[in-house]
Formats: C-alpha cells, sequence, structure tokens
C-alpha cells in the first residue's frame, strides 16, 4: 500500500534492534499500533516492518539502496532501548541518523508545525527501558534537543522491561501506565502529524521529495565544472549575506569567571485565571535545585530571590543590588493541559538577552523544558556540564507529571508555612504529598518534606494540634520512616547526603557527624549549624564564603554567626549583623543573642526593641536582665508557667531560671527536655544559641551524644558552663 503523500514509500518506518523482539514485543507492538490506527484515522497508512533480521534492512543489505526507499516514509518510530542506542549498531546509524538527515532535507523537514500551534518531530520514539544517561545524551546530541518518547516500560525495585498488553500485576507498575493508553498516545500523535503534514503550510516546496543521489549524478553529466564552481561561489556568499542579517542564535558561551553569577526570578503566573503561582513558583525552585549543583556558578539562593517577587524592579537593578552579571527571568501561561513557558537570560549592565525561548507543549513536558532551560542557561554561561551536573538536573525525582503537580502545590504550602511559622499548614501540605506519594511510590523529596511536620511537632514549638491523636514515639518513627525512604529512593547525590545529615543528627547516634565535615559537595540540611559544636571554624568558614556570594542570604549569615561565636568570636559574629539586619524576627533574635553571648543585656533588649511583646517570655527575659525589677520577675514566672519547655527558636525557661539563680530548677528543666525524643537536638540548639546554662550530669541522654562526637561532656562543662548575671534594683 503506498503512503498517503506521492514520492514517499510508506507513510511509518519501525526501526529496531533485532535482539529486542525475540520475544515478539515489537511484532506485537505493531499489530496492536495497526489496530489503533485504524480505529484513530479514516484512511488506512502503511507501515514498513522489518519482521525477519534477514529480510529488508539486515545487516549486509545495501545502505545506500535502502535510503533511496524504505527511509522515504513520513514518520520514523524508533523502539529505544537499552541496546538500541549503539554507534555499531545498523539500526542506529543506517536509520536513526540516516532519517534524522534525510528527513531535514525533503519538502517537510523534520520538525513540523501542528494543527494546534504546537511544533513536533516526525521521529516519534517509542521506549522500552529507562536508558543510560550516556544513551540519553546521545540521542539528544543528534536531534539536537531533548527527548520525548512515548514510555512502554515496566517499572518496579530492581525491575526495567517493555510494558506487556497483558500485565500479571498492573498495580506493582510504579510507572502507573497501562499499555493500551501508551497505544493510544502514539496513534494519537501520529494522528496530528499526518493531519500537520496534509496541511499545505508545512509544505516548503514540490511534494515529491528530493532524490539526492539521483540530482547529483544529473549534474556532474550536465554542467560544466567552472559553472558548478561559480555556482558555489555565488551560493556561499548569497548564505554568508543572508546569515548577516538574521539573530545570532545560538550565542556565544561568555568567557571569564566573574561573569558567571545569576539571579533567578520567581516566574511570573500570567494564567486567565491567575491560579498557577504554586506551578511558577514551583518551576523556579526547580531551576535553582538544578543550576546550584553547576559548579563554578555563583548563584543567589531562593530566599533572597523571592525577596523580589511581584516588586517589579528592573532587572539591571536587582543584579547590581545582589552583585551579579546576569538575571533568569520569566513567565507561565497554563490553559487546561497547554502549558507555554517563556524565559530570557539577560545580561544585566546592557540589557542584551542573551537567550531567549518559548516553550509551547502541553504540561506533560514540564521535566524536559525545566532540563532543557538549565542546560541553555550553563552553556550560555559556558560552565562545565559532567556526568554529575547533568544527572542532578534530570533528577526531579519522578517520572509522573501528575505526582508532581501534586508536590508542587505541597511544596507551595510547606514554604509559606515556614515563611510565616504557621505549622498547622504543614498539615495541609502533607495531604498533597501524600497524593504525590499516592501516585508515584518512589517519589524521595515527598517523604522528606512529608517528614518535617513530626519534626516540629516533636520540639513543640508548633503547636500543632492535628497530631495530637499520636504519641511522640509514632510521630519520630514515621519522621525517620520517611526520611530513611528519601535517602533510599534519592537519584540525587547531594539531595542524599542532605536527607542522610538530617536522619543523623535526629537519631541517637552521632558518630557519623564528624564524617561530613569531609564532604566536598554542597549539600545542604537545615541543620548545618550543629556541626558547630564539632567545628565552629568550619562551619563560620563555609557560610562566610556563601555571605561574599548572596550578601541578603539570611540562613548562611545565621549559621556563620553560630560559627563564630561558638568560636569564641562574638565581636565578628556581631560585624555579620553590623548593617540593618533587623527586618525581620528571626534576623533581630540572631543579633540579640549574639550581644546576649558577649553579656550585654541592653545591647541584646534594644536589638530586639521592634519585636518586644510584653507576652512574650523572651522579651521579658531581656528586660529582667537590663532592669530586674520585682515586678517583671514575677511577670516572667507567670509566663515561664504556660511556655512550652522549648520552642522552634530555642528559646528555653533553662535562660530564666539561671538568671534567677534557681540552678536546680534549671537543670530539672533540662533533664526533663533530655528525657523526650529530639529532647538532645532541641538542647544542642539552646547550647549553641545561648551557651551552656544547665549541668551536662543533669542530661545523660545530651552528654552520651557529646561523647559520640569526641567531646567530654565533664572538660566541655567546665569551660563552658556560664551563670547569667542579672542586673539588681529595688
Amino acid at each position: 500500500m503506498p503512503a498517503i503523500i506521492p514520492g514517499f514509500e510508506y507513510d511509518i518506518f519501525i526501526s529496531y534492534r533485532h535482539n529486542d523482539n525475540r520475544s515478539g514485543w515489537v511484532t506485537d507492538f505493531v499489530n496492536a499500533l495497526h489496530e489503533e490506527l485504524a480505529a484513530t484515522l479514516k484512511e488506512p497508512l502503511s507501515i514498513y516492518f522489518d519482521k525477519n533480521q534477514y529480510d529488508g534492512l539486515g545487516e549486509t543489505d545495501s545502505v545506500n539502496k535502502s535510503l533511496e526507499g524504505k527511509l522515504k516514509c513520513l514518520i520514523f518510530i524508533p523502539i529505544i532501548s537499552q541496546t538500541y542506542c549503539d554507534p555499531m549498531s545498523f539500526a542506529w546509524q543506517h536509520e536513526f541518523c540516516a532519517f534524522n538527515t534525510l528527513s531535514s532535507q525533503d519538502s517537510f523537514g523534520r520538525d513540523i508545525k501542528l494543527n494546534n500551534g504546537n511544533v513536533t518531530s516526525r521521529i516519534l520514539p517509542v521506549k522500552i527501558h529507562d536508558l543510560d544517561l550516556e544513551d540519553k545524551l546521545m540521542i539528544e546530541k543528534e536531534i539536537g534537543g531533548f527527548l520525548r518518547p512515548i514510555d512502554f516500560i515496566f517499572k518496579s525495585a530492581g525491575v526495567n522491561r517493555p510494558l506487556r498488553q497483558v500485565e500479571e500485576h498492573p498495580q506493582d507498575n510504579l510507572n502507573h501506565t497501562f499499555y493500551r493508553d501508551q497505544l493510544n498516545k502514539v496513534a494519537n500523535a501520529v494522528k496530528g502529524i499526518v493531519q500537520a503534514i496534509k496541511s499545505s503550510s508545512n509544505v516548503k516546496s514540490s511534494p515529491t521529495p528530493v532524490n539526492i543521489t539521483q540530482q547529483d549524478s544529473t549534474i556532474r553529466q550536465r554542467v560544466p565544472a567552472k559553472f558548478i564552481f561559480a555556482a558555489i561561489t555565488i551560493i556561499v556568499l548569497i548564505s554568508l549575506g543572508f546569515w548577516k542579517f538574521q539573530p545570532k542564535q545560538p550565542v556565544p558561551a561568555i568567557k571569564g569567571p566573574e561573569n558567571k553569577s545569576l539571579v533567578v526570578l520567581p516566574f511570573a503566573d500570567i494564567s486567565p485565571k491567575k491560579d498557577q503561582q504554586w506551578f511558577s513558583d514551583g518551576l523556579t525552585e526547580e531551576l535553582l535545585n538544578t543550576l546550584s549543583s553547576l559548579e563554578g556558578l555563583k548563584l543567589i539562593s531562593r530566599t533572597t530571590s523571592f525577596s523580589f517577587k511581584e516588586k517589579g524592579l528592573p532587572a539591571k537593578r536587582i543584579a547590581d543590588s545582589l552583585g551579579v552579571a546576569h538575571v533568569l527571568e520569566g513567565s507561565v501561561r497554563k490553559v487546561d493541559d497547554q502549558l507555554r513557558v517563556t524565559v530570557q537570560l539577560i545580561k544585566a549592565n546592557d540589557d542584551t538577552h542573551l537567550w531567549s525561548h518559548v516553550y509551547e507543549y502541553t504540561i506533560d513536558s514540564i521535566f524536559e523544558i525545566q532540563a532543557d532551560i538549565s542546560k541553555n542557561v550553563a552553556n550560555t554561561l559556558d560552565l562545565l556540564l559532567d556526568n554529575r551536573a547533568l544527572e542532578n538536573m534530570e533528577s526531579i525525582g519522578t517520572t509522573s507529571v501528575e505526582a508532581y503537580q501534586e508536590f508542587l502545590k505541597g511544596r507551595a504550602i510547606y514554604l509559606e508555612a515556614h515563611l510565616t511559622a504557621n505549622f498547622d499548614r504543614l498539615i495541609e501540605a502533607n495531604k498533597f504529598f501524600d497524593k504525590a506519594i499516592q501516585i508515584y511510590p518512589n517519589f524521595a523529596r515527598a517523604y522528606f518534606d512529608r517528614a518535617d511536620v513530626f519534626n516540629h511537632s516533636l520540639l513543640a514549638g508548633a503547636n500543632i494540634r492535628a497530631l495530637d491523636n499520636l504519641s511522640d514515639r509514632e510521630q519520630y518513627d514515621r519522621m525517620m520512616n520517611d526520611i530513611n525512604k528519601a535517602i533510599a529512593l534519592s537519584q540525587n547525590s547531594v539531595d542524599k547526603i542532605g536527607y542522610s545529615f538530617t536522619r543523623d543528627i535526629f537519631s541517637n547516634d552521632w558518630t557519623p557527624l564528624p564524617s561530613y565535615l569531609d564532604i566536598t559537595e554542597n549539600w545542604e540540611s537545615g541543620w548545618e549549624l550543629f556541626l558547630a559544636i564539632v567545628d565552629p571554624k568550619f562551619v563560620s568558614r563555609q557560610y562566610l564564603k556563601a555571605i561574599e556570594v548572596d550578601q541578603l542570604a539570611d540562613m548562611p549569615r545565621y549559621w556563620a554567626a553560630i560559627g563564630l561565636v561558638n568560636d569564641n568570636q562574638p565581636d565578628s559574629a556581631l560585624l555579620l549583623y553590623k548593617n540593618d539586619y533587623t527586618r525581620s524576627y528571626v534576623n533581630a533574635r540572631v543579633k540579640s543573642f549574639l550581644f546576649f553571648r558577649k553579656n550585654d543585656y541592653q545591647g541584646a533588649l534594644d536589638a530586639f526593641q521592634n519585636y518586644k511583646r510584653d507576652d512574650d517570655a523572651y522579651s521579658l527575659f531581656l528586660q529582667i536582665l537590663t532592669r530586674g525589677s520585682t515586678k517583671d520577675r514575677a511577670e516572667l514566672d507567670r509566663q515561664l508557667a504556660s511556655q512550652p519547655l522549648f520552642d522552634s527558636y530555642g528559646y528555653s525557661p533553662i535562660l530564666a531560671y539561671n538568671a534567677l539563680g534557681e540552678y536546680s530548677r534549671a537543670d530539672s528543666v533540662a533533664s526533663l527536655i533530655d528525657s523526650r525524643l529530639l529532647g538532645h537536638f532541641s538542647l544542642c540548639y539552646n547550647l549553641l544559641s545561648f551557651g551552656l546554662h544547665f549541668h551536662l550530669s543533669a542530661t545523660p541522654n545530651f552528654a552520651a551524644r557529646l561523647r559520640e562526637l569526641g567531646i567530654d561532656p565533664v572538660a566541655y562543662e567546665k569551660k563552658h558552663y556560664r551563670v547569667i548575671s542579672v542586673k539588681t534594683s529595688q
């Protein structure tokens, strides 16, 4: 049966390695595709399929004759397997690569515009295995873009095989795909390509493909050589003139380390209903995550980046304030399942657009869009993309777009909860993380973020009433189970380190903690300040470097201050807050406790002045230190009676009882905290922030953790225990 377009031999060409059809999978697929196409298109399509490895395009057949005939097809469907991407493979070299070249030269071109306005390729990959990274990069290098296959993969623990028409245990497939659904996607994609090809707007010239071999032969026979040379010269000159007036893409890589600096601004939501901000923020955060793995890039942190959200400031002004050379900004427009992402990389000093692109695809392409943006930024800024960086860029953690969307919804609430200290909202975030895990059970990041609510609840500062029906032990076990799952499932080496440190700091064995000092990767867990008890110089040195990169980043400044003050350098720590770094409660509190560590109680009160409240125990505590009135003491005692033993900001009644000279009560509170799950964690946080104001003999669990770090509790207490001096007045 001839092709639907004159001049083509077949409508569809099926390319595969013959090893992948030993079980008959490819044969079954082709037969099923015939049936699905018959139910999808009104007119029949012809399919070339080499059923016998010794027929048609066999290993010893004439390549040239094969190219002249059977590869003259409208749509090329390669069955991408673990063995397909092999330079020595006939299917790869003489089918895939050959069609990629030939289709670019025929009347339609390899990439065509669909009737809905999107652009697609006439190469329609069907993937039956998860690929090794080098194989994926091999394909993307050949096609000059990212791979967008339709997956027929059954994935479970230790299993990576083709999806079958009839599965014995379909519920075990972690990809949650069904053969018939994937087959229908192939048929619908074919239909869209056929409809586009039949539209005259896609035809570049004559509908008959050019026979390159015959045309060259005719020219050589009839045209004198001197005219050929003259014609070639004219064509070259015309081409050079044409190029001169074209946009210069792609932009040459920028040289020089001083230029490798970037802020990624939050992408704007321009959807009609303005209801996709969670998606826009999630896309921004993912780009920050992927770009952070690039060696040599000065990248502004997420917190600082999002502080410019909806401010409407010019890119140059933002870049100048941060000391960076480039700005990445963009927008998201989502209508139903259609996605339009506009992105541009700007050279800030002259507002030059170094690279820009508009992605118009369905939501299913979001993973590829994120990876493509990151790779283009890296290439434009001349940053090395080694295998580890590529792996981290592409390790979103899930292959399910549906699960990813649920995760992003939860992530938006999760971040809001931490920003506003409204930890009841973490319960709401976890509902979305639960959905994401239900859809895709191997989603490491969803497990890790879901565990956070139990941490805050156990620390007794979040007052998360919804968890009251669970005992402390049940909450602790759920938290550790989720963290351990995240570690086991994570494919991102840097994330795995951060997850592991979080597990170890929450555990009852701190022996592994010193080993994290030797890790060179730029990992994060949120609890790095705990390393200050092991090596305060390491902490201050690491985060002073981070401050140089991002002057507005609060947490690195906080951690650096923790390191310096525990290294007996409180004055140096205060220099980090010499400017107006009291614009938030957290920064004001840090500056306050730095004065407190110097025994400058009035300075501590002044630093906290804008946040001082009569009903706040810490405010009253600072007032009693400066005034020492009996009235203040009575009010403080009343406040202490209603306060939790320790809260999410590290304050403890231990400080107040020590200040009042009631040292046995201070030890009793410390002992009670020490007996609780994560009590040693809270006591360490209190010690690092405010110093040691209880006796370690009252806290045997915490003392055991210190010994695991190689610290002698008796010697440590002798060196660091301090009594708070209270100012007395009548």
